[in-house]
């Protein structure tokens, strides 16, 4: 068996390689930014006002109605200002989404296609989402 000084010795290197590991991550911080949250859902509305005319949307109420509720449980674990999250599905058949400040988020049809599994579709949106709370759209 394990004398004291041992398993004193073991519990040590226990404990500091797991430190690491419980310890609190890294807080994020915003750069500084010239606009307010409520301003960036002002800009972010007036520019999707600007897509949702000049994209075609998906008529697919199903389609719609998952990627809403997908979106919305992530934007649950979303730190900071709680924006007024929404998910929109735009016909195109290349691969890609983007986010507008304030909280509009479009993915496409092709992407939607291609998402081999929700949790891949869950990391598109939360990178979306993540660029909205780091406000990288002002």
């Amino acid at each position: 068996m394990f004398s004291k000084k041992a398993a004193s010795a073991l519990c040590l290197g226990l404990l500091l390689v797991a430190t690491p590991v419980l310890g609190q991550r890294t807080p994020l911080r915003n750069g500084w930014n010239l606009f307010t949250p409520e301003q960036d859902v002002e800009f972010g509305s007036a520019l999707a006002q600007q897509a949702d005319a000049t994209l075609n949307w998906s008529y697919d109420s199903t389609a719609d109605d998952y990627i809403r509720s997908l979106g919305l449980q992530l934007t649950e674990f979303a730190p900071g200002y709680k924006y007024p999250y929404e998910f929109r599905i735009f016909q195109d058949s290349s691969i890609q989404s983007f986010a507008l400040p304030g909280g509009v988020i479009y993915v496409s049809s092709g992407l939607m296609l291609a998402a081999q599994s929700e949790p891949q579709l869950a990391g598109v949106l939360s990178h979306q989402i993540g660029l909205v709370v780091a406000r990288h759209g002002t």
